[in-house]
């Protein structure tokens, strides 16, 4: 229940941004929705995984492990994606010498 009010409360603000500050430039615009969309990744993903332990976020000790665990689960994320991506520089990326042309 408590997911349903956020969103709809994120959504609201929008509009209220939208209407009330009569954004007329296409950059600000998408400036908005980017923010808006990192907002909801962020909130999804912090929910996710106090799910995945069932930790309560409802108490204050509850969301403060949550929060421990959250940017623990981010750093082991960044971690992981450093390591793919030295992995994926260290490859050999040339052609082989052995490979025959096509011929036309």
């Amino acid at each position: 229940m408590m997911n349903y009010l956020i969103i709809i409360g994120l959504v609201i603000l929008v509009y209220a941004v939208f209407k009330f500050s009569h954004v007329s430039q296409a950059k600000q615009k998408y400036t908005i929705i980017f923010a808006l969309a990192v907002i909801l990744l962020i909130y999804f993903s912090f929910m996710h995984v106090a799910n995945s332990a069932k930790i309560e976020v409802n108490s204050m000790a509850g969301f403060q492990k949550a929060v421990g665990l959250y940017f623990s689960w981010l750093g082991t994320t960044f971690s992981n994606l450093k390591s793919l991506t030295g992995h994926a520089v260290d490859m050999n990326w040339n052609i082989n010498q052995n490979t025959t042309s096509v011929k036309k």
